[in-house]
């Protein structure tokens, strides 16, 4: 499937980033806080259970998420981009491989809703850059039945 919006998703997460980088946790990390805040996240029932997490190589200047697991560049040990790949498992496990967008309207809401649960970042603020960025978006918050729900609406229109 097409990954439309991509750059898009990019530069908003860039702009939110830009304007909360003295507040958000955007310095690396150890592996150990990686995977404590793994199981913090996919605990509050997101996932149901917590993906692997492999770091890559040194020289690696890119990370990777599917439904299984999370490989971060060394460079990218941080819980700014882990919440970012957490958002693509989500993804992944609740629609299904391959059946959304990458960085479509269903993963831009999800990663919202984490930046704003785990990571303190204001929603109004997220909201505002993406509509100036013309990101499309799904309004989402993770509660169980609200995605179960969202799910069975997204199979019954596809």
């Amino acid at each position: 499937m097409r990954d439309s919006q991509r750059q898009k998703c990019y530069d908003w997460e860039w702009e939110v980033k830009r304007l909360t980088e003295d507040r958000a946790p955007f310095h690396n990390v150890d592996y150990k806080a990686l995977r404590e805040y793994m199981y913090k996240v996919t605990w509050q029932g997101d996932l149901g259970k917590t993906p692997a997490l492999t770091i890559k190589r040194a020289g690696s200047t890119w990370s990777h998420a599917g439904w299984d697991g999370i490989r971060l560049a060394p460079s990218h040990m941080n819980l700014y981009i882990l919440t970012h790949e957490l958002a693509h498992c989500i993804v992944a496990r609740w629609f299904g491989r391959g059946r959304v967008q990458a960085h479509g309207r269903e993963f831009v809401g999800i990663a919202m809703h984490l930046y704003e649960r785990n990571l303190g970042i204001s929603r109004e603020l997220m909201l505002d850059c993406a509509r100036q960025g013309n990101l499309d978006f799904a309004n989402l918050r993770l509660r169980k039945k609200d995605m179960e729900d969202a799910v069975a609406r997204w199979r019954r229109g596809r």
